[in-house]
């Protein structure tokens, strides 16, 4: 079947406890053959002994600079990776369903990657509660969860109250803090960011990681939060074909919410502008770039 790498990104203020829980629930996959990959890039290590803890493989590499470009230690964990394929996940994304790995890999076709599972969303207040009983009990806290709208789980039966409502593809849900901003909307664009919600794991990719380096990885241009992915599934398809994962609930995964300070309207526009300047020069002149780039950088 082979191998399969798993990679958990994280940088910043990330909570420790989101990430335990991402990465007990990938442990608890039944695929036999599987290497848990953390990659931090940090002022200091914060995850260092969370990994050790979990016996998962961990990279630390300093950020100097003390910005955030969240490609970068994606790339970081590329370049550690020689064989088999790669999953890469962001550290709030839990599987529910054991199987899950193994399912989409029986999916996976010569000259193809795996894109955008379906995604449910656990209440912010509930995050916590929800991560300590996974560390204990993965089985039981997957099984608990209450489903009282399509899009939001629950550990409680009382959240039939919770607004939801689709647009465009995207979800709002009835945060009280986001219900305030829309009521005092001083920022719009903020607003915008904040407010909105995925329906699918735009992040989640399922790939050969010959696939990854011949298109050169991430690009590092990518400031905040916003448009790598994009990027890098345009890269990819230029030289295989995208399949996105069923829209069904053994494929689905969960975010654990939470606040998005960082979320940068200015960044986000930034980085939409880059991505525009770059599909207009196309994937050959940019791969070639991208992998010289690479080359270099990550030495």
């Amino acid at each position: 079947m082979g191998l399969i790498n798993v990679v958990y990104p994280v940088y910043g203020n990330f909570d420790i406890s989101r990430l335990e829980a991402a990465v007990v629930s990938a442990m608890n996959q039944d695929y036999p053959d599987l290497r848990i990959l953390v990659s931090e890039q940090n002022e200091r290590p914060r995850f260092e002994s969370t990994a050790k803890c979990l016996n998962v493989d961990y990279i630390f590499s300093p950020n100097i600079a003390q910005e955030v470009f969240p490609s970068q230690s994606r790339n970081i964990a590329l370049r550690n990776i020689h064989e088999g394929l790669v999953y890469m996940n962001d550290s709030d994304i839990v599987f529910l369903n054991k199987s899950y790995l193994k399912m989409a890999l029986s999916m996976l076709a010569d000259r193809e990657f795996l894109i955008k599972p379906p995604l449910v969303h656990l209440r912010k207040c509930e995050v916590q509660a929800f991560a300590g009983r996974i560390r204990t009990d993965f089985s039981s806290a997957a099984s608990i969860l209450k489903y009282p709208n399509p899009y939001v789980v629950s550990l409680s039966d009382d959240a039939v109250d919770l607004e939801y409502n689709i647009h465009k593809g995207r979800l709002f849900i009835g945060y009280p803090d986001e219900i305030k901003m829309i009521a005092a909307p001083e920022d719009k664009k903020k607003q915008d960011a904040v407010i909105w919600h995925e329906v699918a794991h735009q992040g989640a990719i399922l790939s050969r990681i010959e696939d990854l380096h011949q298109v050169g990885g991430y690009c590092d241009r990518y400031r905040s939060w916003g448009y790598e992915d994009t990027d890098i599934i345009w890269k990819l398809k230029s030289i295989c074909m995208a399949k996105e994962i069923p829209k069904e609930k053994e494929f689905t995964v969960l975010h654990l919410d939470h606040e998005k300070p960082y979320f940068n309207a200015d960044d986000r526009d930034s980085n939409r502008a880059i991505f525009h300047e770059r599909k207009a020069r196309g994937t050959t002149a940019i791969i070639d770039e991208d992998v010289k780039y690479i080359e270099a950088a990550y030495a």
